[in-house]
């Protein structure tokens, strides 16, 4: 039987970069791209709100939903 717990998003970016989220990385992308929150949340099939509630660290999301393909 297995012990390893789900690690969360943020918990690997932090792992990998410091202690940065994955929203702020997703904010970053997202400027970058030069893309409104309404814009990118539309892309990503989320709404805006959730893209915001994701960038601010409100809501965090699990590397399951998270598909980086």
């Amino acid at each position: 039987m297995s012990t390893k717990k789900n690690r969360s998003t943020d918990a690997v970016f932090r792992e990998m970069l410091g202690h940065v989220s994955f929203g702020e990385v997703l904010e970053s992308e997202r400027i970058s791209l030069g893309l409104t929150q309404t814009v990118f949340a539309k892309k990503l099939g989320i709404s805006k709100q959730e893209l915001c509630d994701i960038e601010k660290g409100r809501k965090s999301i699990s590397l399951v939903s998270a598909d980086f393909r």
